[in-house]
């Protein structure tokens, strides 16, 4: 998931969505905003209603940091 499928799925100017590497916090909030406003939608695979972006899928994806020299 990228800020560009952010800004696809949500609209908005795409400079107002946090670079994850950056600014995870603020992306997190921003995804919270924007799932409070669009709402919820149906899910085919799961057969009940998701936000568009799941918030804890993209901390899990972006939250851990892998250090090529640790």
């Amino acid at each position: 998931m990228s800020v560009l499928d952010m800004h696809i799925r949500y609209g908005g100017n795409i400079d107002d969505y946090p670079d994850p590497d950056v600014n995870l916090p603020g992306l997190l909030e921003k995804i919270d905003r924007c799932n409070k406003i669009a709402g919820k939608v149906w899910d085919p695979l799961t057969k009940s209603e998701q936000f568009w972006i799941n918030r804890n899928k993209v901390q899990s994806m972006y939250g851990r940091k892998f250090c090529a020299i640790c």
